[in-house]
């Protein structure tokens, strides 16, 4: 399962309606729950090492303060933004958002550029089917070196001498 694009009104073509953000968490909200976390983390572990119960349970108090104290400064505006609510598009930019329509002149050069690519190809199979007598590997990695002409019976310098004949 594929993750759902940040903005799924845009087409992957545009650019999102506004810059992501640039703090990679680096927030007080962000930094308070971290350090008062931690805190609480290491109180826990020496109450783990003192098999002492009243210190894994300030330990487990005090972690819990850091997240509410992370949950109130990110309410207080302290904490990582949320997302930019996508603007309308104005329509005198619509320009900008789309891709330009193609001329005529541009799908012809697409579809010879197209078939050159075609025509290559084929060359290129033709001309292995000279060198190996067979239909080149359809592809991957198993493919590949089964086609190759060391498992043909072939050694690569042999293969070297006919081709230069």
């Amino acid at each position: 399962m594929s993750n759902p694009p940040p903005y799924p009104n845009v087409p992957r073509s545009e650019p999102p309606p506004a810059a992501p953000h640039a703090n990679h968490g680096g927030t007080p909200a962000a930094w308070t729950l971290m350090f008062v976390g931690g805190l609480g983390v290491v109180v826990a572990a020496v109450g783990i090492a003192m098999r002492s119960s009243a210190v894994i349970l300030a330990g487990a108090i005090i972690v819990a303060l850091g997240i509410v104290a992370s949950i109130v400064l990110k309410a207080m505006g302290k904490g990582q933004p949320d997302l930019p609510v996508p603007k309308e598009r104005d329509e005198e930019l619509a320009h900008l958002y789309s891709d330009p329509p193609r001329t005529t002149a541009q799908l012809e050069a697409q579809e010879e550029t197209a078939e050159t690519q075609r025509s290559v190809m084929q060359a290129a199979r033709e001309q292995y089917e000279e060198e190996y007598g067979d239909e080149p590997p359809s592809g991957g990695a198993e493919a590949g070196v089964e086609g190759s002409a060391a498992s043909q019976g072939k050694s690569a310098s042999a293969g070297k001498s006919e081709s230069a004949q």
